[in-house]
């Protein structure tokens, strides 16, 4: 993806989410990039059943510097 289909994907999702979080669509994409998951799970991400695919029931914790 170029810049302006990543920056246009960007905003599309922080406005979607903003229904769960207020404000989120106002926020500016200064960088879109992989990472790593942070979740519990005993199986690959690529399978559907996976627990990582359920990482929104545990929250947002921080743990020095870490979300």
């Amino acid at each position: 993806m170029d810049f302006w289909e990543v920056s246009d994907l960007a905003h599309k999702v922080s406005k979607a989410l903003e229904t769960w979080y207020p404000g989120l669509g106002d926020l500016e994409v200064l960088a879109v990039d992989g990472g790593a998951i942070y979740a519990h799970g005993t199986s690959d991400v690529d399978i559907p059943t996976s627990g990582l695919h359920i990482r929104t029931n545990f929250g947002i914790v921080s743990l020095v510097g870490y979300l």
